[in-house]
Formats: structure tokens, sequence, C-alpha cells
């Protein structure tokens, strides 16, 4: 899209300029070198004003007088004066998220944010995919995986350690998977679930079927409570695979006498 001179105006306020600033920049820019006569009569800056503020603008670097005895001004080019503004402000915003991050560590709050629909609950997940750094934990079904195949594929490109519990799932290129069982009474008792926990920081706790509701949040008696619950899906599993004979026998076919509290059998038993 092109941006008129008006709108370049408004753009180079957002960086400081002032709206006199910002005229006779593009006034030179669109012919130089000018005197500030010429500047100010195409840039509509007053007469009075135009060599103060040519003399603004040269205390930025963003125009230069040709020589000390010349009345004629140039800009600085504009991709240079781009590539300047970007990298400075780049640094502003390392430094206010860096500030604003420690203004948030010494409130010490972590507000849960609810999510109310299946594809908000698809979005936050794949957007904890894509800002992961160092590490995903995740538990979901084969159905949820296939949605967020695309940013875990990156994720893994780009050095991030992914660990899976997957519900249908048998193995992953590149991840560390390990199958759930898919028993009759998760189904009937759970729903599907999908919760990824993003370098121990941030959790996103959902159910997906048969209504799709859920939270997410950098509490971190959540986080690590979320972590937990996969690490003991894994383990479960890992056992049950390794001595499924054994595990039956003592717990039932489907688990009955772990999945109550005191370990007695269930009051109805899965279908």
């Amino acid at each position: 899209m092109v941006v008129g001179g008006d709108g370049l105006r408004g753009i180079l306020g957002e960086f400081g300029f002032t709206k006199y600033e910002a005229a006779a920049y593009i006034a030179l820019v669109r012919a130089n070198p000018a005197s500030g006569y010429e500047v100010a009569k195409v840039s509509g800056v007053p007469q009075a004003k135009i060599y103060e503020v040519l003399a603004r603008l040269k205390a930025k670097s963003v125009v230069t007088q040709i020589s000390r005895d010349s009345a004629l001004y140039a800009p600085l080019d504009p991709s240079e004066l781009v590539r300047q503004l970007r990298s400075t402000h780049a640094g502003f915003c390392d430094e206010l998220e860096n500030g604003l991050q420690q203004v948030k560590q010494e409130g010490g709050v972590e507000y849960i944010w609810n999510l109310l629909d299946y594809g908000s609950i698809l979005t936050k997940a794949r957007g904890l995919c894509d800002e992961s750094v160092r590490a995903l934990e995740i538990l979901c079904w084969d159905v949820e995986y296939r949605e967020l195949d695309s940013p875990l594929t990156a994720a893994r490109n780009r050095g991030v350690k992914v660990f899976v519990v997957g519900h249908g799932l048998e193995s992953v290129d590149g991840c560390c998977v390990v199958a759930h069982g898919v028993l009759p009474h998760v189904m009937k008792e759970r729903g599907r679930q999908l919760v990824v926990v993003s370098d121990d920081r941030t959790v996103l706790l959902s159910s997906v079927q048969p209504v799709s509701t859920g939270l997410w949040t950098r509490n971190q008696g959540l986080v690590s409570l979320a972590r937990e619950f996969i690490i003991h899906e894994a383990y479960l599993w890992r056992v049950l695979s390794r001595f499924p004979e054994v595990v039956m026998k003592e717990y039932g076919e489907h688990l009955e006498r772990l999945r109550t509290l005191d370990g007695s059998l269930p009051t109805e038993s899965p279908a």
C-alpha cells in the first residue's frame, strides 16, 4: 500500500518527529539538495520557522548541510533512516518489555484467562507452541495433534524439546511420544483433553469434547500441577505397556481399582 504525504507525516510523528520536522524531511526527500527557502515552499513550513526546524533535524542526524558555507540541505537516505528507527525502537521495545516484566514479577499476580470455544483453545495452543523456547509438554488426542502439527514441527526445528502423551498416537518424528491407550473409561469419564505446558512457564488446560472449555495461565501452582499430571499419565502408560498382564490382574482390565481413591471397584463398571 502506498502511503501519501499526510500518512507519512503521521507515521514519522509516531517516531517522535514534530509536524514541521516530518514535513521538512519529506520535502527534502522529494527534492534535494534544497535551500531553506525551497524546503519551506515545498513543505508548507512557515518561512520564519524553517531554519529552526532544519536545525532540529540536523541535531537528530536526519538532515545535513552540504558544506559549512552552503545554504543547501540534504536528507539522510530513507532506507538508512528506517534502519536506524527500527534498530532504536526495537531496543526501546526490549527495554520496555524487560522493565514491565520486572514490574510484573514484583507484583506477583498471575490471572487465569478463560477460553470458551474450540477455536480459541486451538489458537492459544498454537501460540504456546510458537513462543516456546526450551520445552513443550503436551497431553492430547490424535485429532488435536494434527491441528498442532505445523507449529510443533516449527518448534522442533528451532531446538525446542517436545514431549507428548498422545491418545491414539504411536510415534512422531523428532518427538518423545508416550502412547496413551484409548480405554473406554477415558472417553466416558474425561472426553478429549488438551493440556500444553510451555517452558515450565505457561499452561493451557482444556476439555475439547464433548464441551469445549479451557483456561490458560502463568500461575506457577497450576503450571506445576499440569506438568505433574502429564508426567503421571506418561509413567502410568509406560508401566502398563511394560507389564500389562500384571497391572490388569491387580487393578482390573480397565484399571478400575486405580481410578478410585480407596482402591475399590467403582460403583459402575465401564461399558
